[in-house]
């Protein structure tokens, strides 16, 4: 403030104020001051902040605003004579609005009023746009009566045409004004704050408050208003009943606002609503009393109508009385809306309709207010209803007025409320169908009825006891009014009938008499609801009867409504022959006397109505029907003959045998006039077939209770009208095509119902027969088509009728018929391999066949148990085998599977007798416990995802006879996947034992249901085996002996629980499943082997026999001895077992024979007798070569699993316990001594580990850095919400919550993820920038995403983490419902699986070949072997030596290296052939080599490469070889052209060929369409609910939108029952598609011949989970992968690793510079080749580079060693040859070019660019007939140079040369070829060195690139410091091939104006002088001459290498030359590691 005032501009502004106010009018001193004061003001910042200034201020804006009031009251005046609205007079109204300060001067004021008072007279008020709208309101409050009406009106076309909201910046404007209205409302001087706030003179009518507030309600939004009241702290309560006691005229315009505002805030209105207040109805007391109310409602008396006139005399139209009386009465139905759901809501609803049916219905009222106010009491009933909050108490005392409304004539109404008795009629009806529903509920509750309903959203109660109605009582009331008036008003039958269609269906004709006959007591709750069925019943006959006598008219309006369809149906299907008889009468025009015709009757009703709506209505019916039969305890058949009667008139109404049905009808009809959009004929179809399932179903529990001749009476027509239905089949697709893209038909209730009709195949009834077998065949040929095949129970059971093993009343031609359609349904439980495949030893154990085991085959339905002797088993097994006939695979299957387990028994009394106490000793004091690390043990090596669940379903087999038990005494046991028990312990002696004779006494079958089998040994005194089972809840089937029985021998069968599957091979062996690759359920394992054990550990205590034999003192003398010899006490230790049996099923045998009652109490003796004495162990013949074999097992299995899925921990909690925003060459808490050297060898697997595990830490560090580097705040993922947090082991696993569309493409399984509360620029590292790097404060850790789960469009993404001690608070902080940011850093997934190969290396069978790899003497190879693969595979003489060394040695590593175009592929591909022929065609000297090939790479390219060649097929002698060839890998990383060969494409095409192409695809798209129903029909729910909250009292709009509401309810309970089933559908179908889904990946991989992976996608564990081998693995470039990554494909019981490759060139690439130093980056290929140098086979013959290319190459790299092809010189000719320019070979020495540093700190050099430009210009422009598109490649080491080449190129040629000349690193060129290469060597540097371009290795790869020419371009000076290049320029000048130049390059002018079109143009064929291609081999090498200039370049191989690391991405030369290779030096990397999900 000091320094404004000492400021001299302000002091001469106050000086010219001063001189202006001493001298008035002086214009010059005014005109100087306003000028100054101007100036000044613009100039200060904040002026007004100073007093000092405010007076010059305060004088400038008065001038001001004296100039505006002037310039406006002028405009106006010079309008008044003549006044129209110009865009003045606009203005200036407009300028006053927006400064309404202006009208506190008198002259604006009066001016402003007459504006106004001239434009009425004119009737053209302006208007304004919406942003006016908050300085408009304050007009509303002016003086002026006009301008308040213009205003007014204008804000209401705001409100209501505009639809305009405030926002809030408007709002805040008018906020005060607003508050200011509500203190008006409450304050005793009503208008002092408004004055206060308005700036002119305002009106002092308080009504016109209240116009203004009614306003602001329209403007605001509830939230705003809320604001406002809470601000002002005014309760609208006190306020509204303030202004009632005032005795205010404007009593209207208080009502008129209230209403808006409870419309607007509802219950927000009243602030917190107090319970038992009598605030809010003495509100309406008041309102109701009010002087202005009563008079002014006079109008409405009864006695004043017709007398109301205008003033002009007339009578006042009863519309506009209407809208008066409305105006006084509309608030009621908000005002109690407003308060639901609120304390108060019970009592002032039923306060509300006593004022609506009571005070105003009363006679001193006229007609017009009595239905405006009973509308809006049923309004209020009505939404009751909806809210389920029903005063039904009150409602049933005003039930005689409703149903006067609902009786009222309409037409005697005001139009207004014409609609007010169907309102009345609704509730009424509404009302009684809530009694009905509620009670059918109740009933389903007593019934135990599965209710769909009450799985979704209704209208209905839900009840979860049973209790009565509490609509009982207005049924009662209602119930009288049924009489003869029904003629009259027909609603009141409709609604009776649609009521009792909710219990029609559960209505069974004597079921209370039935239950009191079955059960003699019935529940009070069931008789009263069984009494109240039987009463609405006599009500509905009574009044069909008298509605039946009607007139057609009004009975054909009740048939045609769509609400009745169902309840005729109903009635038409009624078990009761009353009813039956009234509704045919009541459906004929013209009754007769006869009872019509049912399908007349039934036809003329399905074409009266809408024929769909019949349909859909026969659909829910029949859901009922299916709804009613799920009860346990509920017997339908009463109601079932008229169902079934009129489902077959249905069917033949739509189906039609003679093509008249409704079905031909729709066919001729056509696409787009077909109009199914909901599916109704589809649902029919499930419908239909599932109902006629449960009859079919429920007709054999039917028969067992009635008479079989009704029972198949009444099944015959359904019969009928099934073969009917599925003869229809494809015309009904047809039709559903018309409206629907997916026209197929659903089959699963189809195939449910085979299973019901194979029961009735044993029917004697022929006429039944004759209608059923033909049903039967059709279903199993439609089953065929559809490619779905039926249950095994249904194929067994019509097999054995067809084949005539059971008898039946079947013809030979109806068997003939009916085995020709199973023929397609022979059970899929086996699974065919070739029999030459090496798997069967891998994954398959032999089984052998029982084929001299007979069936035992009983009726499926119903097993007998015979008791019989030999004589008869003998006599049975010689009738079985006369029957000598070609039996099916499936029937040699059952052969296997139907007899019981058996083990060959011997006795073994010379053989030494083990106790079982010395290995598994016990005490009473320390019993034996099972653990759960016991079950893990006991099952580690099954992988438990993967065993299919049916292998663990239970099912009832039969049991077998005693003929199939004595032959399956030869068979062998080991059938069965999961018994191989360890405590099996006559498992290693089966197969050597003889059979046991077959007992001769006969043998007591016990049967039993449903048993759980899982064989274990019984364990008796004599050694021999016992195969029992692990019993299940139910008693197994026991055969007991007699007294002969010999004493040795002990037999307990039980049945088999299911067929085992199998795989049968080609020839007809059968194989049992493996022990690894399938999963189980791990609770039946686990019971199982509970089980197991508790037996076992049974067997080691005192025998349950001798326990029941000492309590009940049976045989106590005779069996008290303890000796093993006795026989007496061996007997009855059987017993006692067979007691135990019963006792561990938990079941009692209610078939037991008396005289084992003793045995039957042992189990309770076994349990509940506490063992008080020594336990007698048994003794057993477990021997220890047993358990030496047992344990050696169990061994090799753990030693598997340590090498195939080792754990990995110590990986995650390093990587887990990294501080990521640590920036260090090496890993936090890590030092650079922990790091050594690769050795060439190592001693021992520690010493490799300790070696490789530190280096492949700090390389993941080294990439974490680098990939954190290449992140931004972008990559975030935010608000990722915390859901639980569980800790497992040592890891603690935190479920974060985040939306789909931010997870996909985002995060995936194995991602490394860095969990933040934030992020931020600080985190990421900006290189640039310049400014310094703050450091980054925030909690973050690091984990892994272990699953992510999808939930809708919610995602859950599981992230495995590692907190130490010392990060446990930051632990703690990750709590449920918090907030944090997720970054995903990189995939671990290639990282995971090469430290689990380094982790399992010790297990590996390559293991020591790898530490310790040792030399062995090279073979001598047979020359006529070599010359044979010659010829054989068509390769040279050095590939056939690869090939037959890498073959003939049997175990360990192989290494092929290929030098450039030597042909490596070639030989692979000719050394994976060769493996499989030795695997098919086996000799005595090649015996190994069987079994699928892995073939891997480090890269995607190279497995496309082999994966495409074995596709298109390898040419040998004998033709092409196209093995079966399967890729694992991803789609997006394979290539196009295998894309087919992908596993998963495999798996899809085999389900395809298998299960049909249709797939998930159906149910995705029909479960979209069916939720975007829902979701639309839910929004326009919504969108109603809204609409009928705001309606207000407007009556016609609110039973319009009830209407809508309920057809809307109703469409979306249906489209909620048809999304279940399709959930439900596609569930079964899931299950279905996931099972095939693993047979056909069994398939697809027993198929397969070659498996390609990369090596990192060899580790995925589907190949780790499927228990596969790969004796030989094959690595292609071999040389370009880290040591580590090529250990990955050799877990999989590899005994053969070939690597081929070629250490010469690029070697892998590595992030880390510090672990190349240490040699991290040397791959196996080379340090191998370090140790076995001798074994390499070296590919020594080139077919690609000229030979004066090859020359310098092959002396330096190979030794000259390399070899060119024969006439390499004439096939690399090319016809530039000729100019001695262009000659194969030239270095150009570019003598002006010099090295720049650029972007990166990656060089380039301008002038070889221009030189490289130059030249391929001179080289098109000297010969313009050549074609070189494609044919150029030009390369270089520096990626900033390849930009620099391809700028230089597009400046001369254009962008498209980009498309014809490729321009590339080295490292990306590796692997290609061109006719000519142009090498920029770019380094020209003074003193310099040449950097990482001296690495022999790039040098090689760049120099043999070229197939005709190679031209070098480089500074000879600067290339000849370097050893190699210093080679490369002393071997061109001594060769003359060397040229200097400098610009202009080659004296070659380039033509700027020109561009020569040869280098666009494409390749000629015909461009080089190139004789045919002549054949390759073989050749013979001679062994080259010793030359002084060959090097020893193995040496210079190995040379120091330690300042430079060419395959490291990053490097420091010389502190500042740092350089990135190419990028897809990055690639070859990152595709080594790309992994598979």
């Amino acid at each position: 403030m000091n320094a404004h005032n000492d400021d001299p501009k302000l002091q001469k502004v106050l000086k010219l104020l001063e001189s202006k106010q001493k001298n008035p009018g002086n214009t010059d001193i005014e005109t100087n001051f306003y000028n100054e004061a101007l100036e000044y003001l613009l100039s200060v910042n904040h002026w007004w902040c100073a007093k000092a200034v405010l007076p010059i201020a305060h004088e400038f804006f008065q001038v001001i605003d004296r100039f505006d009031i002037h310039r406006i009251s002028s405009t106006i005046q010079s309008h008044e004579n003549n006044f129209s609205m110009t865009n003045e007079v606009m203005c200036a109204i407009l300028e006053v609005v927006y400064a309404p300060h202006l009208l506190k001067d008198p002259k604006c004021d009066e001016s402003f009023g007459k504006a106004f008072t001239l434009i009425q007279q004119t009737g053209a008020f302006p208007t304004f746009t919406t942003e006016t709208a908050a300085y408009i309101f304050r007009m509303t409050l002016y003086h002026h009566r006009i301008v308040r009406f213009w205003a007014r009106k204008l804000l209401e076309k705001f409100i209501t045409a505009d639809r305009c909201t405030l926002s809030e910046d408007d709002f805040l404007k008018i906020k005060s004004l607003i508050m200011g209205l509500l203190q008006s409302f409450t304050a005793e001087d009503e208008f002092g704050s408004i004055i206060k706030l308005c700036p002119f003179t305002i009106t002092q009518d308080l009504g016109e408050f209240w116009k203004s507030s009614r306003l602001v309600v329209g403007l605001t939004t509830s939230t705003m208003l809320l604001s406002s009241l809470s601000e002002s702290r005014i309760s609208m309560p006190q306020l509204i009943l303030f202004q009632l006691s005032t005795s205010a005229d404007w009593l209207g315009e208080l009502l008129k606002t209230m209403t808006a505002m409870l419309l607007k805030m509802q219950d927000c209105f009243w602030g917190k609503v107090e319970k038992n207040s009598p605030i809010y109805y003495d509100i309406v007391k008041q309102i109701c009393e009010h002087d202005v109310f009563q008079t002014t409602m006079k109008i409405a008396r009864e006695g004043n109508t017709g007398k109301i006139l205008q003033r002009d005399g007339t009578p006042y139209p009863d519309d506009k009385l209407m809208a008066k009386i409305k105006s006084m009465l509309e608030w009621i139905y908000p005002y109690w809306s407003s308060l639901r759901h609120t304390p108060v809501e019970k009592d002032i609803t039923q306060k509300i309709l006593d004022t609506t049916f009571g005070y105003f219905q009363l006679n001193t009222w006229g007609v017009m207010s009595k239905a405006y106010c009973a509308e809006l009491g049923l309004q209020i009933i009505d939404q009751c209803l909806a809210d389920k909050s029903v005063p039904v108490e009150k409602i049933n005392e005003y039930i005689p007025k409703i149903v006067g409304f609902a009786k009222t004539n309409s037409s005697v109404l005001p139009t207004l409320v014409q609609h007010m008795p169907s309102v009345a009629q609704n509730i009424l009806s509404d009302l009684v169908n809530r009694d009905l529903t509620y009670l059918n509920k109740t009933f389903s509750a007593i019934f135990k009825i599965d209710d769909l309903s009450n799985e979704f959203e209704d209208n209905t109660d839900q009840i979860n006891v049973i209790e009565k109605s509490p609509y009982e009582s207005i049924w009662n009331t209602i119930k009288p009014y049924f009489n003869e008036d029904v003629k009259k008003f027909p609603w009141l039958s409709m609604l009776l009938f649609k009521s009792y269609a909710n219990i029609a269906q559960a209505d069974v004709p004597n079921l209370l008499k039935d239950m009191g006959t079955k059960d003699g007591v019935v529940s009070p709750e069931c008789r009263d609801v069984l009494i109240r069925f039987a009463d609405i019943r006599s009500v509905v006959g009574k009044t069909l009867k008298m509605i039946a006598q009607a007139s057609w008219n009004i009975r054909k309006q009740i048939l045609t409504n769509e609400e009745m369809v169902k309840p005729i149906l109903h009635l038409l299907l009624s078990p009761y022959l009353e009813i039956k008889q009234d509704i045919s009468t009541f459906m004929q025009e013209y009754p007769q006397q006869q009872q019509p015709d049912s399908h007349h009757l039934f036809q003329q009703f399905f074409y009266l109505c809408q024929p769909l709506k019949v349909i859909e209505a026969f659909n829910s019916i029949l859901r009922e029907f299916a709804a009613l039969t799920s009860s346990p305890v509920l017997t339908v058949f009463k109601s079932v003959q008229s169902l079934t009667e009129f489902l077959s008139i249905q069917v033949n109404v739509l189906a039609g045998s003679s093509g008249s049905g409704y079905f031909a009808k729709l066919m001729e009809m056509g696409q787009g006039k077909v109009n199914d959009e909901d599916g109704v004929l589809g649902e029919f179809w499930d419908v239909y077939w599932r109902t006629v399932g449960i009859i079919f179903d429920k007709g054999l529990q039917w028969a067992s209770e009635h008479r079989p001749t009704i029972v198949v009476n009444l099944i015959m027509p359904i019969l009928d009208s099934s073969t009917l239905m599925l003869n229809s089949r494809k015309t009904l697709e047809t039709i559903i095509s018309f409206t629907s893209k997916d026209a197929s038909l659903n089959y699963d209730h189809i195939n449910t119902l085979i299973d019901s009709l194979s029961h009735w195949i044993y029917v004697t009834r022929q006429d039944m027969i004759a209608r059923l077998m033909p049903l039967i065949s059709g279903i199993l040929n439609t089953l065929k088509k559809a490619e779905i095949k039926i249950s095994v129970e249904a194929y067994d059971r019509l097999m054995t009728a067809a084949t005539g093993v059971n008898a039946s009343k079947l013809t030979d031609g109806e068997k003939e018929n009916l085995f020709m359609a199973l023929s397609a349904h022979e059970p899929t439980n086996f699974i065919f391999l070739n029999d030459d495949s090496d798997d069967e030893d891998v994954e398959w154990q032999s089984v052998t066949p029982a084929n001299n085991i007979p069936s035992a085959v009983n009726e499926p339905s119903r097993p007998t148990f015979d008791t019989f002797g030999s004589s008869q088993t003998n006599k049975t097994t010689e009738e079985t085998s006369t029957k000598k006939r070609q039996i099916s695979l499936n029937e040699s299957f059952a052969n296997v599977t139907l007899a019981s387990p058996s083990c060959p028994m011997k006795t073994t009394s010379q053989s030494k007798t083990t106790k079982i106490t010395n290995y598994f000793p016990a005490t009473a004091e320390e019993p034996h416990t099972i653990s759960d690390d016991e079950i893990d043990d006991e099952f580690a090596d099954i992988d438990y995802s993967q065993v299919p669940e049916a292998w663990f379903e239970v099912k009832k087999e039969d049991t077998p006879n005693d003929s199939a038990l004595s032959t399956a005494q030869t068979a062998n046991r080991d059938i069965h996947f999961g018994h191989d028990d360890p405590m099996d312990i006559d498992r290693g002696r089966s197969q050597a034992r003889p059979p046991v004779p077959t007992p001769k006494k006969p043998i007591i079958e016990t049967p039993i249901e449903k048993p759980v089998l899982a064989p274990i040994t019984a364990l008796t005194s004599k050694p021999m085996a016992v195969p029992i089972s692990v019993p299940s809840r139910t008693p197994p089937a026991i055969r007991r002996t007699g007294d002969d029985k010999p004493k040795n021998v002990t037999r307990f069968y039980l049945p088999e629980s299911k067929q085992p599957t199998f795989a049968v091979t080609s020839k007809g062996r059968k194989l049992k499943p493996p022990s690894m690759g399938f999963s189980s359920k791990m609770k039946s394992l686990r019971e199982e082997f509970r089980a197991e054990r508790r037996l076992i550990a049974t067997a080691k205590s005192p025998s349950a026999a001798k326990l029941v034999r000492q309590r009940y003192g049976v045989g106590s003398q005779e069996n008290s001895s303890d000796s093993s010899e006795s026989s007496s006490d061996e007997g009855d230790d059987d017993s006692g077992l067979r007691g135990l049996i019963y006792d561990m099923n938990e079941a009692e045998s209610s078939f037991r024979t008396a005289n084992r009652k003793a045995e039957s109490a042992s189990v309770k003796a076994l349990f509940s007798t506490k063992p008080k004495r020594t336990i007698k162990l048994l003794e057993t013949p477990i021997t220890n070569e047993y358990l030496d074999r047992k344990f050696k097992s169990r061994a090799r299995e753990q030693q598997r699993r340590q090498k195939v899925t080792p754990t990995i921990d110590r990986l995650y909690k390093t990587v887990f316990s990294w501080d990521i925003t640590e920036v260090s060459e090496i890993p936090p808490q890590s030092n650079e001594n922990m790091y050594n050297h690769v050795p060439s060898t190592f001693k021992t697997f520690a010493e490799y580990r300790a070696v490789f595990e530190p280096l492949l830490i700090l390389e993941t560090w080294c990439q974490l850095m680098r990939a954190k580097e290449q992140l931004s705040q972008s990559d975030v993922l935010d608000r990722c919400t915390v859901e639980t947090r569980c800790h497992t082991n040592d890891f603690v696993d935190v479920t974060f919550r985040l939306p789909m569309s931010l997870i996909t493409n985002n995060l995936s399984i194995d991602d490394l993820v860095c969990v933040a509360d934030h992020f931020g620029s600080s985190f990421f590292i900006d290189h640039d920038s310049m400014e310094e790097r703050t450091p980054w404060k925030g909690k973050s850790f690091l984990g892994k995403v272990v699953s992510i789960n999808q939930m809708k469009n919610i995602g859950e993404v599981v992230i495995r983490c590692y907190f130490a001690t010392s990060r446990i608070s930051l632990l703690n902080s990750i709590s449920p419902k918090t907030s944090w940011n997720i970054l995903k850093i990189m995939s671990l997934t290639t990282t995971m699986r090469e430290y689990a190969a380094l982790e399992g290396l010790e297990y590996y069978d390559l293991g020591q070949d790898i530490i310790q790899p040792k030399p062995l003497p090279r073979l001598k190879l047979n020359s006529a072997t070599i010359q044979q693969y010659c010829n054989r595979y068509d390769v040279n003489e050095p590939q056939a030596i690869a090939i037959v060394s890498a073959i003939q040695k049997k175990k360990g590593f192989s290494l092929i290296q290929g030098p450039p175009g030597t042909g490596k592929t070639k030989t692979i591909l000719a050394l994976i052939v060769s493996l499989l022929d030795q695997r098919q065609n086996p000799t005595s000297d090649q015996p190994y080599g069987s079994g699928k090939l892995l073939v891997c790479a480090p890269s995607n390219a190279a497995v496309d490469e082999i994966t495409k060649r074995l596709k298109e097929g390898v040419m040998t002698a004998h033709g092409i070889r196209k093995p079966n060839v399967v890729r694992i890998g991803v789609a997006d990383s394979v290539n196009a052209s295998v894309k087919d060969r992908i596993l998963d494409k495999l798996i899809e095409a085999e389900m395809e060929a298998s299960v049909g192409s249709d797939g998930g695809n159906k149910w995705g798209a029909k479960l979209d369409g069916l939720h975007r129903d829902i979701r639309n029909i839910q929004i326009s729910l919504d969108e109603v609910d809204r609409e009928i909250t705001q309606s207000g009292s407007d009556m016609v709009q609110m039973s319009i939108l009830r209407e809508k509401r309920k057809t809307l309810s109703q469409k979306l309970t249906k489209s909620k029952i048809l999304l279940k089933d399709t959930y439900q559908d596609q569930k079964n179908h899931g299950r279905e598609m996931e099972v095939s889904r693993v047979r056909a990946r069994q398939k697809v991989f027993s198929n397969a011949d070659v498996v390609c992976a990369t090596l990192s996608g060899s580790g995925h564990d589907m190949l780790t989970s499927m228990g596969v081998s790969f004796e030989t693995v094959i690595v292609d470039e071999a040389a370009q992968s880290i040591e580590i990554s090529s250990l990955i494909p050799l877990k999989f019981d590899t005994k053969r690793c070939i690597l081929v490759g070629d250490p010469n060139q690029l070697p892998p690439t590595v992030m880390s510079t510090l672990a190349a130093k240490y040699e991290y980056q040397q791959s196996l290929f080379m340090r191998l080749e370090n140790t076995i140098a001798n074994e390499v086979n070296l590919l020594s013959i080139q077919y690609r580079m000229h030979p004066e290319i090859s020359k310098f190459p092959s002396k330096i790299f190979y030794r000259s060693r390399l070899l060119d092809g024969p006439n390499m010189a004439k096939n690399a000719s090319a016809v530039w040859h000729s100019l001695a320019e262009f000659s194969p070979y030239r270095f150009f020495n570019v003598l002006d070019g010099q090295e720049k540093l650029g972007k990166g700190k990656s060089i380039f050099n301008v002038a070889e660019a221009d030189a490289a430009v130059a030249l391929v210009d001179m080289l098109c422009n000297k010969l313009p007939t050549i074609k070189f598109a494609s044919k150029i490649g030009v390369i270089t080491p520096y990626k900033q140079q390849v930009g620099q080449l391809k700028s230089r190129f597009q400046k001369r040629f254009g962008n498209s040369i980009l498309d014809v000349i490729d321009f590339n690193t080295v490292d990306g060129f590796q692997g290609q070829e061109k006719e000519i290469i142009i090498f920029s060597c770019v380094r020209a540097g003074s003193g310099r060195g040449i950097g990482f371009l001296a690495d022999m290795r790039r040098m090689n790869v760049g120099l043999t690139r070229a197939k005709c020419s190679l031209f070098v371009l480089g500074n000879a000076r600067s290339l000849s410091n370097s050893e190699y290049w210093g080679d490369l320029v002393h071997d061109a000048k001594k060769r003359s091939l060397i040229t200097d130049c400098e610009y202009p390059y080659f004296n070659h002018r380039i033509d700027r104006t020109t561009i020569p079109h040869n280098i666009f143009e494409k390749s000629d064929p015909v461009a080089k002088k190139r004789p045919a291609q002549q054949k390759r081999g073989p050749v013979r090498i001679n062994t080259p001459n010793s030359s002084p200039d060959v090097r020893t370049s193995h040496k210079r191989i190995a040379h120091d290498r330690s300042d430079e690391r060419p395959g490291v991405r990053r490097r420091i030369e010389e502190k500042q030359d740092v350089d990135m290779t190419d990028a897809d030096q990055d690639s070859r990397r990152s595709s080594s590691k790309l992994r598979i999900k």
